[in-house]
């Protein structure tokens, strides 16, 4: 038996999310439905809690903002938490580190990117050193 949930996808889901600012409430408001049966629907499709799948999915989305290079207070403020600590401790309890490590983690890549150049395979570094940076230039 299909229900009006089964025609909203994955996508639509993680927008929706947003929208009711990663609460379960206002996501099944938003859904026309009851707590109860978006959490039987969740449990169904998603094999957890919609709780869960939320705080999942709040979590993803402070680690793109974070990469993006927002600041730890912005990204509170935007997802909801009521203070920066609370975002850390969640993020230490999924991540296994705290945002600012995460921060200083991506930008240290970064950095070792621009200086180290591309890196390339061993395959491409055995071939002779012009058909090298041909090939180097072609992955880009």
């Amino acid at each position: 038996m299909a229900s009006r949930l089964d025609a909203i996808t994955d996508s639509d889901w993680k927008e929706r999310a947003k929208v009711a600012r990663y609460r379960v409430s206002p996501l099944a408001c938003g859904a026309k439905t009851s707590r109860q049966l978006l959490r039987v629907f969740f449990l169904l499709h998603f094999h957890m809690p919609p709780k869960k799948w939320l705080d999942q999915q709040m979590l993803r989305d402070a680690l793109l903002l974070l990469h993006n290079g927002d600041l730890i207070k912005q990204v509170h403020e935007r997802l909801g938490f009521s203070h920066p600590n609370h975002l850390a401790r969640a993020f230490r309890r999924v991540f296994g580190r705290n945002p600012g490590a995460c921060r200083a983690l991506r930008a240290l890549r970064l950095q070792r990117t621009f200086q180290n150049g591309p890196k390339l395979s061993e395959k491409v570094r055995n071939f002779p050193k012009g058909s090298a940076r041909i090939l180097a230039h072609r992955k880009r």
